[in-house]
C-alpha cells in the first residue's frame, strides 16, 4: 500500500505577481478642504447653482397645489436666472393649463416575439397588432349592439 502524497503540489512557469499598493494621492497645492460650520454660509450674488426664488416658490406651489411640469419648471429657470421671476409670474406659469400626459404602454420585444414569426420585424408585428385590436374592438361594438 503506498502512502499518499501529503505534498504541496509544484508550481510550473512564472512565479504569482505581487501588487504594490497604490501610491498615495499627489495633494493639491495651496488648497485644503475646511469644515464650515452651515451657519456661517449665506449665498452671494451671480452665484451659478443658487437656488432662487426657493421660499416663494414652495408658498406658490403649496398655495396652488401645483408641482411644475418640466416645461413650466424650465420657464421658471429662465426667469429666474434673468431676473424676472416673482410670485406673479410664478402664479401665471402654474396656473397655465398643462397637456395632458399621453399614456404610454412599453411591450418588450421578448414579451411580444413568441406570438410572431421570425421574420416579423417590429413594424410588421405593430401594423399586426395594431389590426388585430381594430378587429376586437369591432367585434366588442357589435356584440355591444344586440
Amino acid at each position: 500500500m503506498s502512502s499518499p502524497n501529503t505534498s504541496p503540489p509544484k508550481r510550473r512557469g512564472r512565479p504569482p505577481k505581487v501588487r504594490e499598493a497604490p501610491a498615495p494621492a499627489p495633494q493639491p497645492q495651496g488648497e485644503m478642504v475646511v469644515p464650515i460650520p452651515l451657519a456661517e454660509l449665506h449665498p452671494f450674488p451671480n452665484h451659478p447653482f443658487k437656488v432662487r426664488d426657493d421660499e416663494a416658490m414652495k408658498e406658490t406651489i403649496e398655495s396652488e397645489q401645483a408641482t411644475p411640469s418640466v416645461s413650466q419648471a424650465q420657464r421658471m429657470k429662465k426667469l429666474s436666472q434673468s431676473g424676472e421671476l416673482n410670485e406673479d409670474t410664478m402664479l401665471s406659469i402654474l396656473s397655465a393649463e398643462k397637456k395632458p400626459e399621453v399614456d404610454k404602454i412599453v411591450l418588450t420585444g421578448d414579451t411580444l416575439r413568441k406570438y410572431f414569426p421570425r421574420s416579423y420585424t417590429p413594424r410588421k408585428m405593430e401594423e399586426t397588432i395594431i389590426k388585430l385590436l381594430e378587429a376586437w374592438q369591432k367585434k366588442r361594438q357589435r356584440s355591444q349592439e344586440r
